[in-house]
């Protein structure tokens, strides 16, 4: 694999529907399945190509700490 773009189809191709990740926010258990995690990529991808995000470019994220920004890198 050369890069996370392919880690992640590998992953999603290998795994599917298999929970990839638990978050409890609250009182309720959220799972992202890896098959969610590899629909919600390119559409991440977008927004920072949008925004003007190139390869190698550096990204800040400034918010409170929360799991789903695995998703982000």
């Amino acid at each position: 694999m050369d890069s996370l773009i392919e880690l992640t189809e590998t992953a999603v191709a290998q795994h599917g529907r298999r929970p990839a990740f638990l978050i409890k926010p609250g009182f309720r258990t959220h799972i992202w399945t890896y098959a969610d995690i590899g629909a919600q990529v390119p559409r991440i991808a977008r927004v920072l190509r949008e925004k003007g995000v190139e390869p190698g470019d550096r990204v800040l994220i400034w918010a409170v700490n929360r799991p789903e920004w695995a998703l982000a890198f």
